[in-house]
């Protein structure tokens, strides 16, 4: 599978780079020659023997690469997040990329991926269209993921005391003598060369402590983590490869032929009686014509006489075609809907032409790294960069008044120290030296993390750099809110304890794999057992219902049958096609079936018993029309793919704007309503109005009546923060009426104080994050305590004196938990009303879904069942008889007696409007939180509105008469029965401002492995949200061009602090046990990623950082 992480992160350690390494790029050269010299000098007695040098050129094709040297230290080759790629995915296991600046092609593939304990074993190749490095194992210009495909160049090493590293990718980086017997870092590489020791050069990669171990003549053949779990590669004394064994092992098996070319590779691990076999062929230039995957499929490849890449053929027999200039960059790609796209080089510029023939400008300097890029509606964005060390230092939006986001870099060992916003909000960090045998990649890892609100925390590490402990240290604190982890030898984590000082055990078999999570009393204890490959066979959760999953040859789920000892079986089946779509889905409401068109974008969705769901696409992938069986929306863009026009099934048609940074600033409906928004210069949203506008034009038109309006200010009397100081609101239910709101935070940056003159709360926290007391007062006034929680963070017991929103509070409550970490009840009075949640009852399926119960936030006791399709709670199917359809957009259709809700949403998700099967249709007006606060009718008049505390509540509402409107607090689904809000993949209380369950099936690791999972939005809800229920986001799909967050966008310091190099591919990955070894399992990867998850301060080299908080900025997915 190609992973879909941050071009900085995407590479493993055995296909390209740690993931810590360098970014994506690549320049350089044709091979006309084909020969592959056999060598015939065996020094190494251990059987690892030098690679293949490179050949010497007869003739150079144009442009010749540069030799790597002092002055050019990188050849511009390869993969590499210092340069700018267009990148297409062909498939699950192919992705293809181009570099801009040289037009250098690189294609990835995987063919497999064994999970290991520290380390996986993936076996794949990269083709470069531009190599001059080539070995002979997998064929010309391509190049193995494993063993040799990383190697010394020692050549120069007699005469000028340099070494160049040769990469998978075709990347070439020089090591220059440092004058003391050892080598200058390489830019960007994040990573040391060590002198040879014992007849071992060590290249050790900084922050995340790998290493890898070449042998005096230039082999690699050996991996190690910073734990000294190891992967090794063996070789015939003639330098063929011949296979791996794993952390575990385990063993894969390559077989060459005459040409010294692999042609099978065997996974020779048994599972089911079987191993797995890859196979290549070979035509008789030495080109690798063809890969037969595990399950008999074939990939096939053309070329040239030159050996260049023409055709590449999926196993369905879809095909891209590419054609390259007389230099050799490439200059069209044709997919296989036969659109094309084209690259025309200039001198220091690249123009690239989509299949939607809309142009993109990219200049770049010497070294081919991007300083501008032009879209084709003209705005430009633009990097500045170090000229030895490569990194970024300041990058500039299109709106060029913000001014620049800057980075600045510890002189020592060349981290990020600095970040400074437009605004001028800055996060520092520190930085210790090494002391008491401590491994070389501790001194890389942050010590000390300095937000914009002047927060400190502290980070303590052992040997190895795996985090022991992570304290707030704020002012004078010397041991704040403190969480404490604990390793077994191998790096895999033996316990954790949070802030409250309860412990979490953690135990494993004899291959490192997780078998059991035993968290403190009273949930039960979590075991797991595993297959041959490492994938999770059983799970079996607190409540003793266990799990079984079975898997294809691809590792992708075939079947997930949940078991309980009291009830039946409850069995999901799925089947995929060669390009591992998937084609059917089989739950116990019946079977979904699939269509995909040559691009593998879904076409038709066909839902058991209902509609058939149909989707069609432009040449790009924008969504053009989505028909749920209601009706038909469709979508227009501009030429940069923003979302501009939305035609609702009606043929009414809503009009959107956005600003130079692509940033949604104006939604026009058609009933002459509509919002404008705007940003301060890091690009969080300032303002926020909605009302009646005198155009139906973005750009041209302005609010004439306003209906709601918010103010927002980030910044303090001590300069600006990257948390909301104050925000002026006007009351949704009468404009004139408004007042200004001010935030307080504590020194996690958890909400603690709101007054807005005539209202004031205040919140308390215990050291997990627990909510301890919510007072309120204002007309009335209300002390809410929550002063019983068990060591598994759920509360037990609370009391409440005084009245809330007209409604008497005093008394108590208790709550109840199963053993799995669910909500099963709240008993609260007699009348189950008031500040302490509503009185409930939750009831759980084997899948840990919630199915049936009782909730009396209508004013009485009502009882509730609910129905699903999948194995998580996201797609709720049935509703106390209200039947739904989802589309991928979300919930689309609602049918309840007699009458249909249709919700149309625009191409990112982002409500529309509501359409009635009795003609009504109604328009939403949002804050900057991305709450619903007004609804307009056909007229434009307003007919519902909402006002919110800062939990969630409604505190106010004036809504007319046969208006029924779900969606409200954050965009969410509001349960009038128990007074929950429906968030994805679980429910929030936005009384008790906490989830109702841990982190289910479908959340992030990070959210799941939390001190407290229960916590919403990190109890920031004024500054983040948490719209999928799987990790907290900042950002808004209303304002911005992010996803699921709200007023205050994404800031580079909240950024860097959520990165943890050794895990970001975990981070961005779903949880879902069912894929492999899951979140839970993945402990058993002995990464450190306790503080990266938990704790978040762990961050990558400055190109590295400073490329993943562009590429975020410039992220469209919302639009």
């Amino acid at each position: 599978m190609v992973a879909s992480v941050p071009s900085a992160y995407a590479a493993t350690a055995n296909e390209a780079l740690p993931q810590t390494s360098l970014p994506a790029t690549y320049s350089g050269v044709r091979n006309p020659t084909r020969n592959v010299p056999v060598p015939t000098n065996v020094h190494d007695t251990s059987s690892h023997i030098s690679p293949f040098k490179p050949k010497t050129q007869a003739k150079m094709a144009t442009p010749a690469a540069s030799p790597v040297s002092s002055g050019t230290p990188l050849n511009g080759l390869g993969d590499s997040s210092l340069y700018t790629f267009i990148d297409k995915s062909l498939s699950d296991h192919l992705d293809l990329k181009v570099n801009v600046a040289n037009g250098n092609l690189v294609l990835h593939t995987v063919e497999l991926q064994i999970s290991g304990r520290g380390l996986n074993n993936t076996i794949g190749g990269y083709y470069n269209s531009q190599s001059n490095w080539w070995l002979a194992d997998h064929g010309t210009n391509w190049n193995f993921t494993t063993g040799r495909g990383a190697s010394l160049y020692l050549d120069d090493l007699s005469t000028t005391g340099a070494i160049t590293l040769n990469l998978p990718t075709g990347l070439k980086a020089y090591f220059a003598p440092d004058g003391k017997g050892g080598f200058k870092d390489a830019p960007s590489l994040n990573a040391t060369l060590l002198p040879l020791n014992g007849g071992v050069y060590t290249l050790q990669f900084h922050q995340t402590g790998e290493r890898w171990l070449f042998n005096q003549w230039g082999t690699r053949y050996e991996v190690l983590d910073k734990n000294n779990n190891q992967l090794e590669y063996s070789y015939l004394d003639n330098g063929d490869w011949t296979g791996a064994t794993d952390t575990q092992g385990r063993t894969v098996s390559a077989t060459q032929n005459s040409n010294h070319q692999v042609t099978k590779v065997v996974d020779n691990t048994v599972v089911g009686g079987k191993t797995r076999t890859i196979t290549y062929g070979y035509d008789a230039q030495s080109n690798l014509t063809s890969i037969t995957d595990a399950n008999n499929k074939q990939t096939i490849f053309t070329y040239d006489g030159n050996s260049e890449l023409l055709t590449i053929k999926d196993p369905l027999g879809r095909t891209t075609t590419i054609t390259y200039g007389s230099n050799g960059q490439v200059a069209t790609i044709t997919d296989a809907n036969n659109k094309q796209m084209t690259f025309t080089y200039n001198s220091g510029n690249t123009v690239v032409k989509d299949v939607n023939s809309h142009s993109t400008t990219y200049t770049y300097q010497a070294n081919l790294q991007v300083t501008s890029t032009k879209d084709a509606l003209g705005h430009s964005t633009s990097s500045t960069f170090d000229a030895t060390s490569y990194n970024v230092n300041t990058y500039q939006d299109a709106i060029t008044s913000d001014g620049p986001t800057s980075f600045q870099y510890n002189s020592s060992n060349n981290m990020v120290s600095q970040v400074k916003d437009p605004t001028g909000a800055t996060t520092k960090y520190s930085y210790s030296p090494l002391s008491g045998g401590q491994q070389q990649n501790v001194q890389y890892l942050p010590t000390t993390s300095t937000d914009a609100q002047s927060n400190v925390k502290t980070n303590n590490y052992d040997n190895y750099g795996n985090l022991l402990s992570q304290a707030d240290t704020t002012g004078s604190k010397s041991n704040g809110s403190k969480l404490q982890y604990s390793y077994n030898q191998d790096g895999t984590p033996s316990g954790s304890e949070d802030a409250n000082g309860n412990t979490t055990l953690y135990g494993y078999d004899g291959q490192g794999n997780l078998t059991s999570v035993t968290p403190p009393a009273p949930m039960g204890k979590t075991t797991m057992t595993y297959d041959a490959l490492s994938r999770l066979s059983t799970e079996t959760d607190g409540n003793g219902n266990t799990t079984t999953y079975t898997y294809d040859v691809f590792d992708r789920v075939l079947s997930t049958i949940y078991n309980q000892g009291t009830g039946s079986a409850r069995t999901f089946t799925y089947s995929y096609d060669d390009d591992g779509n998937t084609l059917t889905q089989s739950d116990p409401t019946g079977t979904t079936s699939f269509t995909y068109d040559v691009l593998n974008r879904q076409t038709n969705k066909q839902i058991p018993g209902g509609p058939n769901i149909v989707s069609t696409f432009d040449n790009i992938g924008n969504l053009t029309s989505l028909n749920d069986g209601t009706g038909l929306t469709k979508y227009g863009y501009n030429e940069v793919n923003l979302m501009t026009t939305l035609t609702d099934p009606g043929s009414a048609v809503t009009n959107y704007g956005y600003d130079n940074a692509n940033r949604k600033n104006c939604i026009i409906y058609p009933n002459g309503t509509g919002m404008l928004m705007s940003y301060d210069a890091a690009g969080r949203q300032v303002s926020n109005q909605g009302g009646k506008m005198n155009g139906s034009q973005c750009g041209t038109s302005s609010i004439t009546t306003n209906y709601t309006g918010y103010t927002y200010n980030y910044g303090s009397s001590n300069g600006s923060t990257e948390v909301m100081k104050s925000a002026v609101i006007h009351s949704a239910n009468n404009y004139t009426q408004y007042a200004t709101w001010n935030y307080q935070y504590d020194t996690l940056n958890q909400l603690t104080d709101v007054n807005n003159g005539v209202q004031h709360w205040s919140l308390s926290y215990d050291a997990n994050g627990n909510l301890k007391t919510r007072q309120y007062t204002g007309a009335s006034s209300n002390v809410a305590t929550y002063s019983n929680y068990n060591a598994d963070n759920e509360p037990t017991g609370a009391t409440s004196t005084g009245s809330y929103a007209g409604q008497p509070t005093s008394g108590s409550a208790t709550y109840a938990y199963d053993a799995d970490g669910n909500l099963t009840s709240i008993s609260n009075g007699s009348d189950g009303r008031g500040a302490l949640s509503y009185a409930q009852t939750h009831s759980y399926n084997n899948a840990n879904q919630d199915v049936s119960g009782s909730g009396t936030a209508s004013g009485s006791t009502k009882s509730y069942s609910y129905g699903y399709t999948g194995i998580g709670q996201t797609e709720r199917t049935t509703n106390n008889g209200t039947s739904t359809v989802y589309t991928g957009l979300g919930l689309s259709t609602e049918k309840t007696g007699g009458t249909t809700y249709e919700y149309v949403r625009c191409s990112c998700g982002l409500l529309n409007s509501e359409r009635t099967s009795a003609g009504k249709v109604y328009y939403y007006l949002f804050n900057g939180q991305g709450s619903i606060v007004g609804m307009t009718d056909s007229a434009g008049n307003l007919v519902a509105s909402y006002d919110y505390d800062p939990l969630g509540s409604i505190s106010g509402s004036n809504v007319q008469s046969g208006v029924v409107n779900p969606w409200q607090y954050a965009g969410g689904y509001y349960d009038s029965t128990t007074g929950l809000t429906k968030f994805g993949i679980r429910s929030y209380d936005p009384i008790f401002g906490r989830w109702t369950q841990r982190t289910p099936v479908g959340g992030t690791l990070q959210e799941t492995l939390k001190a407290n999972p229960y916590e919403y939005a990190d109890n920031n809800p004024v500054n983040k949200t948490d719209g999928n229920g799987k990790q907290p986001t900042l950002g808004s799909c209303l304002g911005s061009s992010l996803v699921n967050g709200l007023v205050g966008s994404i800031s580079v310091a909240q950024i860097v602090m959520a990165l943890a190099p050794s895990v970001v591919g975990l981070l961005s990955a779903p949880f879902d046990l069912a894929a492999g070894a899951g979140a839970l399992a993945a402990l058993g990867a002995g990464v450190s990623f306790f503080g990266g998850l938990i704790a978040g301060l762990a961050i990558v080299g400055g190109v590295a950082v400073a490329i993943w908080y562009i590429e975020s900025q410039l992220q469209k997915d919302c639009t």
